[in-house]
Parts: C-alpha cells; structure tokens; sequence
C-alpha cells in the first residue's frame, strides 16, 4: 500500500510541477533502465533524448570504472550540467553505484561508470539508435547458512505444534525461514503448510500465491492434490477477484529509487582592476523513478527535478526536466505514457508536455501518436501545439529495423513546422549504422540528413564516423522570433504578425536559420586493459546568416579538429586511469592548441582522487595570442548510500595584443553531496 500511495505522489507531484514550472533545456541522458539476464548477468540501458552514438570505452573487459565516450547531435542543446539519474539496483545486487555525464569537456562528451568493486562487462550500442548497453557481471547470490537436517526438523515440529494451537503468525514465520532453505527433506511440507497457516491466518490472497507456487514445484503426489482442492475452494469462495490474484501470483514486483543531491559552487576572478566574486550558487537536484509489474500490467513513474539558487544576484529559479508515467499492457505492447516526456525521434524536436500513446499491430510493426505542447523558451505568449503519427517497423533479417514519421506543428493558428521523415537503423553487436532524413513540407527544404556508424573489429579495434547535415535550429516558423525584429522583441507569433504586417514571415525565418555540417570519424586500438590509443578527426562549418529585420549578418564559421590520447590504468598504483590528449584546431580567424593531463584513482578505500591539468594556446588573425593553464583536484568520499565530493582548481590566463597584455587568475570551488535511495 506504502508503494502504490509513492507511485500516486509521483503521478499528481509530477503532473502539477509539469504545469507549473518553467521551461528549461532537455536532459540528454533521460533514463537507466536495469534488467536481469540469465547467466548472472545485468542488462543496463542507457537512453539518450536524441541520435547518441558509441565512440569509444575503457578500460576494455574490467574495471571498477567505466569511461563511455559518446558523440550526440543534441549536446549544444542539452543541459551543460545534466543532473542525476537514478537506476535500479536490482535488490543491492547491481554493483554500480554512480552515474556521470560530462559534455563538451576536455575528453569530449562522455560518461563514467563507477562500481563498488571490480566488474566484468561488455558495452554495444542500441538497436534504436538512441541508446548504450552495458552489460555487467553480477555477483554470486549468497549462499544460505548450512542448517543441519536435525534443526530443520526440530524446527519443523514447533512449527506444526504453533499451527495446531492457533498461533498462525508464529507458524508462518517458521515455516517461510525453512520453505527459504535450498531443498531438503521438509521443503515440500513446509511449502504446503505455509500455505495453510496464510489460510487458517485469513490472508486469503497470500494463501492463493502460495498454494500456487507449490503446484508450480511439486505438480504431483498426494500433496499436489490435497493443496488443488484447497486452492479450488478459496478460489469459488473469492469469486472473479482472487482468480485475478491467482493468475498473478509470483509475477508481481515494485522498485522505488532514485537520487537527492546538492551542490555549492564559488568562484572568484582576480584582474589588474580588481578581485570579485564571479559564482555563488546551490544547486539541488531529485531524480525519482518507480516502476511495478503486475500480470501483464507494467506501470512506471519518472520525476527529475533541479533548484539553482544564486546568491549574488538572490535569484531562485526551479525546474522540472522530466515528470511522466507510463503504462503497458502485454497485449500487442499497448502503451500510454502521460506528462513531460522525451521525443526519442519521430520528428518531435526536444522535450514536450503531452501524450503518447502506441500498439503493436503486429510483431514487427507498432502504430505510435503523439500530441503535446513544445517544451522549450521559443514564443512563451503563444498558443503552441503538435501532433503526429510515427510507424516503427522491425526487426527484419535480424538486424535490420527502422521508422516513418509525419508530424505537425501550430503557432497561434499558423503552420509551424510540417515535416516527414524516417530512420533506417542495422544493429548488431559489433556494428551499428543510423540513418536519419527529416524534410519540411511547409519551407519545401529538408532539415535533417544524419548518417552515423560504429564498427568493432576483432577485440582491439574500433572505429565510428558520421555525417550531420542540418538546418540549426530546425527551420520552424517561430524561428523568425529568435532575435528582435527592427528591435523590438516579440512574445508571441501573432503579436509580431499584427506589429509587422507586411513581412515575409517565413522568409525571415529562412533567414534567421543557418546550415550546420558536421563530419568527424575516429580509431582506437586497444593494446590491452591497461593501454589504449585513440584518435579524432572532425570538420565544421556553420553557413552564417544574412542581416534580417534589423539584425547584422552573422559570419560564416568552420573549424578543423585533430585529437589524439593516450589512456592507461595503474601506471601508478592500482585502480588508477591517466589519460594525456592533445589537440589542435585551425577555426576561420585562429589557430589553437591544447593538452590535457588527467588521473583518476582511489588511494584508499571509499576515497577517490581526480587530478587534472589543462593547457590551451589560441593565436588569433587580429593579432591577440590567448594563453590559459588550468589546474584541478576533487576528492570523493563514499559511504554506502552517500558521497561526498569537494573540489578546487585555478585558471590562470593570459591575452597579448600588440598593445597590452591582461592577466586573469580565478579560484574557484565547489562542495557537494549526494545520497541513492
């Protein structure tokens, strides 16, 4: 009763923060979805709010960390401090214990596994496109006490005595401690009479489950038929409700959990004018996930949830990044999913407040439609709303498997966006390929033209490359409120339409929505689990914008990227992981380099050491050289449920004209905490 009044919270605390906060950029990493396997094994899902494709991982086949290095095409958009995600930890038995995403650092986008112990596990992209799978070694279930045969019948005997003098609860407990017992002589009576003590207790339904469990171990003898015609009388006792809890018994199972954490952040700058404090903020941030199965009933309640509360300027600004349910029925996968939820494709761009709601039609295709409000900043004042159909087909020869699309948008009554598009996707565990094309009926001009794969070859080599060519943002016709319009900035489409009537809307939209092209591919050889190289090349080019309504043009821009790193572990002392990279970019008015040195390792138990430093030299076309030498430590403490982290680091620059030089040094720290329930 406690978890089915949790799950309610849940649902109507999720729902009302959904109405009323406000808006805030999507999460990219949206959940962590944890299933046990036969052999022992942990499946564990990690799904992305948009394409996410699997770069690189170390160290190879074990570790008690785990470094996934991911590209996204959503990371600009994504939150910059992605908040926590909570996972299930399938009874303490899962032995990973956190989560982090880091994006746009030195390393790039990637995320960190931490185990509470060293683990075997393999790492594969998803089918979908949108996903990394890890899959993790479980520990060994422990193994009961021994208990002499001796004491089992000693104990069976006070059982039977306390069931005959009327003293049911006494019973039941004997009985479940020696039914729990791997098999002996007394597991089959003591099953059969836990049973029984339920029924003479008047926990009606408990007695059905286990009556049924003992049928589904011991189907015959004299005992299967005694515990059938039992079963059959309280079953046309209880009528149609305890059949239902019959067909459910020992198929149902609740999990609650999720992550409370808060963090202090300060920093200050010291320059020729002056010192000053630059950041004084805490952040909070509760992610709360429950998920119950039922029979063929499956229900399942997301809240994420942030608070920034900024000293300097006594600011308070609360966000809700996610707040759905969800429920599915076995049959043909009908699904609803209900509140803030994630696009994951099928042409919705972002996060949205609204509906989805899907089936299978048959086992390789599903009918998906979808209807909600844009979760985002653009045009607050107006009237916003989409809808749309999505059919998922597959898997065909095995590997193959794919979607179409065609969805709508409105703008206070006007056509926002009216795309189709699809996806093709090849899945299998050592390749993934992704194919995405979205086109715009309304601008007659495509979006979206995504090609993306990763190969693994043999157990050393891994390779990915891709190809990204869009529109950005995404041509819409709300576009056109991105900046003022002859200086003055709008809050809703039909207030600008009724301020301007003789602009070309959609044209202006045309203008303010540049080209981006991004291609970028990578190597990494493996030498062992304890060394890995690994290489980068990328290229891009933003198209610019023309001067629009008042606005100046904006310049066209294209960089050239070539990364190169060196990871290895216990180069030091065991546990640890050094990773040395460098890079150099030449960008349409400078040139740069930068190196970075980083070591993570735990010295003693439940204390963890980062160490970094960071090097980048920019020499610019107008003649200013920029140097910047960065220093950083963070210390983790963790017991049980709880870590505790601190970190300080100093950022020394300097920039040179031909004039003048200018020095900035900045100090900063940041102290925090964070508790999994």
């Amino acid at each position: 009763m406690n978890r089915i009044r949790a799950f309610f919270l849940l649902t109507v605390g999720g729902l009302v923060l959904t109405i009323y906060a406000p808006a805030a950029r999507a999460q990219l990493l949206d959940t962590i979805d944890v299933t046990a396997e036969s052999g022992n094994r942990a499946r564990v899902e990690f799904h992305f709010n948009a394409p996410t494709q699997l770069v690189r991982y170390f160290p190879q086949s074990r570790g008690k960390t785990l470094y996934i290095s991911f590209k996204s095409t959503d990371t600009e958009n994504a939150l910059a401090s992605p908040g926590s995600v909570s996972f299930d930890r399938l009874g303490g038995r899962l032995p990973l214990i956190k989560v982090d995403v880091e994006l746009n650092g030195t390393q790039g986008d990637r995320m960190i596994l931490r185990f509470n112990r060293v683990v075997s596990y393999t790492v594969q992209p998803g089918g979908d496109g949108r996903t990394i799978i890890v899959h993790v070694a479980l520990p060994p279930r422990p193994v009961p006490p021994k208990v002499s045969a001796t004491k089992i019948e000693q104990d069976m005997a006070k059982a039977r005595r306390l069931l005959i003098a009327g003293k049911n609860k006494e019973a039941v407990a004997i009985f479940s401690r020696i039914a729990a017992l791997p098999e002996n002589p007394q597991s089959q009576v003591a099953t059969e009479l836990l049973g029984l003590a339920y029924e003479r207790q008047g926990n009606t339904r408990r007695a059905v489950r286990q009556y049924r469990l003992y049928l589904q171990k011991y189907p015959k003898g004299d005992g299967a038929d005694r515990v059938r015609q039992r079963l059959r009388t309280l079953l046309q006792a209880g009528g149609g409700r305890l059949k239902r809890v019959a067909r459910k018994a020992g198929r149902s199972r609740t999990a609650v959990y999720g992550t409370w954490s808060q963090r202090f952040y300060t920093g200050v700058t010291k320059t020729a004018g002056g010192t000053s404090t630059d950041q004084e903020a805490l952040v909070t941030d509760l992610n709360m996930s429950i998920r119950h199965r039922s029979g063929k009933m499956e229900y399942r309640g997301v809240l994420g949830a942030d608070h920034t509360y900024d000293f300097l300027n006594n600011l308070s600004e609360g966000r809700v990044r996610r707040a759905y349910v969800r429920a599915q029925y076995d049959w043909h996968k009908l699904s609803l999913q209900l509140g803030r939820q994630p696009a994951r494709g099928g042409g919705i761009l972002g996060y949205y407040d609204g509906v989805l709601a899907g089936g299978n039609i048959t086992d390789k295709w599903r009918l998906n439609y979808v209807t909600g409000t844009p979760f985002d900043t653009i045009a607050p004042g107006s009237r916003r709303q989409f809808s749309g159909y999505r059919v998922d087909a597959g898997q065909f020869a095995g590997h193959w498997s794919g979607s179409l699309f065609s969805i709508t948008n409105t703008i206070d009554g006007l056509t926002d966006r009216d795309a189709v598009g699809g996806e093709f996707r090849y899945s299998a565990p050592s390749q993934n390929v992704l194919g995405l094309f979205d086109y715009d009926r309304l601008f007659a001009e495509p979006n979206i033209f995504l090609l993306q794969g990763y190969w693994q070859i043999g157990k050393n080599w891994s390779y990915y490359a891709s190809v990204d060519v869009r529109k950005a943002p995404l041509l819409q016709l709300n576009n056109s409120l991105l900046a003022p319009i002859f200086g003055t900035t709008y809050r809703s489409m039909s207030a600008a339409i009724a301020a301007n009537p003789g602009l070309d809307f959609m044209q202006l939209a045309r203008d303010r929505t540049g080209q981006s092209r991004v291609a970028s591919t990578g190597a990494t050889h493996t030498f062992s689990n304890h060394l890995q190289l690994g290489a980068d090349l990328s290229y891009s080019n933003f198209s610019g914008l023309p001067a629009s309504a008042g606005e100046p043009a904006v310049a066209e821009n294209t960089t050239i990227t070539a990364t190169g790193r060196v990871v290895s572990t216990e180069l030091f002392h065991k546990g640890e992981v050094s990773v040395l990279g460098i890079s150099v970019f030449s960008g349409s008015s400078y040139k740069a380099f930068a190196a970075f040195l980083t070591d993570r390792g735990r010295f003693v138990q439940k204390w963890q050491v980062d160490a970094g430093l960071k090097t980048y030299v920019q020499y610019n076309d107008s003649g200013t050289d920029l140097t910047r030498f960065t220093p950083s430590v963070r210390v983790q403490y963790s017991r049980k449920k709880a870590t505790f982290e601190f970190e300080i680091g100093h950022e020394h620059s300097d920039s040179v004209n031909p004039l003048i030089k200018e020095t900035t040094d900045r100090d900063y720290v940041t102290l925090g905490y964070r508790y999994d329930f």
